[in-house]
């Protein structure tokens, strides 16, 4: 059984991969058990090994002064360090993709983007 753990108070993420006969039938007993405070945790229980997430950002174009909203899909899982690294490395390459096709100047198919010492002019 897989248990999802919402600290509301800084709101952090567990992930809780339990075998199901050391749950009993009480799952909020457990927890306090393991030392959650129940009473400040939001959980969820589910069998899925890999857990769907959206993230959303919202903010204000600087050029046309009008919201954006972007959004990506990710999936809350058991990654081994490899696993995040890589991760870590796509999810930042698509950002800079982004940000170039935002803020740079198309130039013979590709983007430019052009830098005032370490900052970008945008």
């Amino acid at each position: 059984m897989k248990i999802i753990i919402l600290h509301d108070a800084d709101a952090r993420i567990e992930y809780l991969d339990v075998a199901d006969h050391l749950i009993g039938s009480d799952i909020e007993e457990f927890l306090t058990r393991q030392g959650f405070s129940v009473n400040n945790i939001t959980w969820l229980v589910t069998s899925a090994d890999h857990i769907p997430v959206v993230y959303h950002k919202y903010d204000i174009d600087r050029k046309t002064g009008e919201a954006t909203h972007t959004q990506r899909e990710a999936e809350l899982k058991d990654l081994t360090i490899h696993g995040q690294l890589l991760a870590l490395q796509h999810r930042e390459q698509d950002e800079l993709k982004a940000a170039l096709r935002k803020y740079g100047t198309e130039v013979d198919g590709g983007f430019e983007v052009h830098f005032e010492g370490e900052q970008p002019i945008v």
